[in-house]
């Protein structure tokens, strides 16, 4: 956004960290009883939608943008610490699970990444880096 003056993507990257919000306060508040795709305040609490309700809302410009980013990021990381995001304990691990790195979020089992490749040294071979 700084980088190329584009503020109208500033405006979009601060409207989704504000749909992050809703979404982390509308999960914390399940089960709920099922409602239409149009009720997006019925799943929140009355405080919740206050919070919503009260952010700044952003204008493709670097004063808007900036002070819009700062509110919905100051709520969201207060929101997730309140919420369990920040000290949770972390993914479960399955008793039947394959190994010892794997773990089960919700019904899907994921490992984690493999190791980088070795590193190659493209210089002088009489002068390889020390590791």
């Amino acid at each position: 956004m700084v980088v190329h003056d584009d503020w109208l993507l500033g405006v979009i990257a601060v409207q989704q960290v504000q749909l992050f919000l809703y979404q982390l306060f509308a999960e914390s508040n399940k089960p709920m009883p099922p409602s239409g795709p149009k009720q997006w305040s019925h799943k929140l609490t009355g405080y919740q939608r206050r919070v919503l309700e009260g952010l700044p809302v952003a204008a493709p410009d670097q004063r808007s943008v900036t002070a819009a980013r700062e509110a919905a990021l100051a709520v969201f990381f207060r929101s997730r610490r309140s919420h369990g995001g920040a000290a949770s304990p972390g993914p479960r691990r399955s008793k039947r699970a394959s190994g010892p790195t794997s773990t089960v979020r919700g019904s899907r089992c994921r490992r984690p990444a493999p190791p980088p490749p070795p590193r190659v040294w493209l210089g002088s071979p009489d002068r390889w880096p020390a590791s």
